[in-house]
């Protein structure tokens, strides 16, 4: 009898040894998943373990709230509060969509990141809270302190306007400015601009809440861990970071839908040597539009570029993985996908390497010499300047190039992939209407190839990648859209005349407002200055314009063909030639200015100038004034790049 007993207690053991461990600790059955972590770094990075947010008694709060189009905005909310953390202040990171009035009335201290887009408007995500701020009925914050940086871009009229609104509007409520307003300029020195304002920041903010002020030693933490996945789990079907799920109540920048491309087709004739696309992508349900939108598209990496990443970091394209931070390990920021769409779908691979990555690859590098190189072209004092200036952003030098540089720099996949942008939405001007167009929405676009300081060939990561849909009766091709509402806008009153002034791939917007005329009774007249190089070579639509033009629907065109005289013409030379038609119309038409900001907008603005001048007798003064009195009115507008 006691033989059966022994036995049953044998087997009761080593049943609680495999159901519980050595430890007590009960293990599961099956794991699904299992965690794999890259190689620690050496020195200077934290070890992944997150701790629980407390806010210690005496703790002072700062928000960080960021307005982001591109995600710039965030990534910089994300460092600034990371240094605040370091500095013992209880930071978060907020997105300005989820911030209410009421909460903004009771935080101590506030950090805006806000980006400015298009003409002086606040980003999508800014919008009603921009909205409910500007309110003449907005309640007042007699309590609340903040700074602001704003990123703006000086080529566009209305430089850094949502942030300069932002101080003047929350300053008139009560609330009080602790550090002066810092702008960045995206056309030349945001990065830039950033470092040297955040760098005077925190002295003065320390002293103003009575927190000491040290020199804090920057830890770079990775917190993105990849996940490993067994093959046969569900892969996810998003194309953007962080989303919770599908929600199909609603289509925008988090939110795309594959769309189907119906046509697919050149522009320009067999003698080119450039390309541009039309483009007929189909709408799903619930996506609308009006005449001067934006359609966003996700594109794809280049297929030998994530071929090039996927084996200079030695991976299996076809394993199974998820991206997920360490704080919210269960809920995935990417995937499940195999980690040849992580490449292809999710990472710039492209992006200029920003500061903080170089830090990080320092950390990662054996080789003194290239160690002590990437430090300097990391840090962020003069010379470091000048040399991440000559060195990467000058010759638009990309992550790969730069790891290429550094041969003892084996750094962590998953931290790479942390410190260097998502992939982000390409945004085209419509050039349908939907009067027209009701279920589509059309797209003109140059396929862009050039040269960089390296060498490289670099080729437009979207439009390179529509080019290749080509279709036919087995190829099915779907892009992952949204629609963006512009403000560029046909006046209300159809009778009101307009001038539109687009060269290139500037006319399409204007070809949907022609056909959204051409379907509305009593339009009034338009005129269209068109530019390109030559009538034979990359004339755009221009069947299509003659055909308005005999039917009424377009009033006069306008054409300069730069190539085909000794000297250069632009559209602006053709505005100064017709000075005296332009400027009696110019008392009720609206001016709509289309393509390049660089340059060709800012011709086009001084030609404006030169037309009140010169056929309405102004003075130069005077003529600013009128043509602001236009802005103003919103009389002139641009959707200019």
């Amino acid at each position: 009898m006691w033989i059966y007993v022994l036995a049953f207690l044998i087997t009761a053991i080593v049943a609680w040894k495999i159901l519980f461990g050595s430890n007590g600790e009960k293990k599961p059955a099956f794991s699904p998943a299992e965690i794999k972590f890259d190689p620690a770094p050496k020195i200077g990075l934290s070890a992944i373990k997150k701790e629980v947010k407390v806010k210690k008694p005496g703790q002072i709060g700062v928000k960080v709230v960021f307005g982001s189009q591109t995600g710039t905005a965030e990534d910089f909310a994300q460092t600034i509060a990371e240094e605040a953390a370091s500095y013992d202040f209880f930071s978060e990171v907020v997105d300005i969509e989820t911030l209410e009035m009421d909460d903004l009335a009771e935080e101590e201290f506030v950090i805006f990141m806000l980006a400015t887009y298009g003409e002086g408007e606040p980003t999508d995500n800014a919008k009603e809270f921009y909205d409910a701020l500007m309110d003449e009925n907005c309640q007042e914050f007699p309590s609340l302190k903040y700074t602001i940086f704003g990123l703006g871009n000086k080529t566009y009229e209305f430089y850094n306007a949502v942030a300069r609104r932002f101080d003047e509007r929350l300053t008139q409520l009560g609330a009080e400015s602790v550090f002066p307003l810092g702008e960045g300029d995206d056309d030349c020195s945001l990065q830039e601009d950033f470092d040297n304002w955040r760098r005077k920041l925190w002295e003065p903010i320390c002293s103003k809440f009575g927190v000491e002020f040290k020199s804090v030693a920057q830890v770079i933490k990775p917190t993105y861990i990849l996940k490993k996945h067994d093959a046969s789990v569900k892969q996810s079907t998003l194309v953007t970071w962080n989303t919770k799920g599908i929600n199909r109540n609603v289509v925008d920048v988090k939110h795309p839908v594959m769309c189907k491309v119906l046509v697919n087709r050149e522009l320009h004739s067999p003698g080119s040597d450039r390309s541009c696309l039309h483009l007929e992508i189909e709408l799903q349900e619930k996506m609308k539009y009006t005449a001067g939108d934006h359609v966003g598209i996700y594109p794809e990496n280049n297929i030998a570029d994530v071929r090039e990443w996927l084996d200079y970091f030695e991976l299996d394209e076809n394993e199974i993985i998820s991206v997920v931070s360490e704080d919210a390990p269960s809920r995935p920021l990417v995937g499940p996908c195999s980690t040849f769409r992580l490449l292809s779908n999710f990472v710039d691979l492209y992006a200029i390497p920003k500061k903080k990555l170089l830090q990080a690859l320092a950390i990662y590098t054996d080789d003194e010499e290239e160690k002590k190189r990437l430090e300097l072209l990391g840090s962020s004092d003069d010379n470091g300047w000048a040399e991440y200036n000559d060195y990467i952003k000058n010759c638009q030098r990309t992550v790969m190039e730069l790891l290429k540089d550094f041969p003892s720099c084996k750094p962590s996949f998953i931290h790479v992939v942390e410190l260097i942008p998502p992939t982000k939405p390409r945004y085209y001007s419509i050039s349908s209407s939907p009067k027209q167009h009701p279920n589509s929405v059309h797209v003109t676009a140059v396929v862009l190839e050039y040269k960089t300081g390296t060498g490289r060939t670099h080729k437009g990561v979207c439009t390179n990648w529509m080019s290749e849909k080509q279709i036919s009766d087995i190829a099915v091709h779907n892009l992952p859209c949204f629609i963006r509402a512009s403000s560029f806008r046909l006046p209300k009153d159809p009778k009101t005349p307009i001038i539109m002034i687009g060269p290139g791939t500037g006319i399409a917007p204007f070809r949907g407002f022609i056909q959204d005329r051409k379907h509305t009774e009593g339009s009034g007249d338009s005129i269209l200055f068109f530019g390109c190089r030559s009538k034979d070579i990359d004339f755009l639509y221009a069947d299509e314009l003659n055909e308005h033009l005999a039917d009424g629907s377009l009033g006069k065109l306008i054409t300069a063909f730069s190539r085909e005289q000794d000297e250069k013409v632009y559209v602006q030379h053709r505005l100064l030639e017709m000075k005296h038609e332009i400027w009696p119309l110019l008392q009720d038409a609206y001016i709509y200015v289309c393509g390049d900001s660089k340059y060709m907008a800012k011709d086009v603005h001084k030609a404006l100038r030169v037309v009140v001048m010169e056929a309405g007798g102004k003075t130069q003064k005077e003529a600013e004034q009128f043509i602001t009195a236009l802005q103003t009115k919103n009389r002139y507008q641009q959707d200019v790049w």
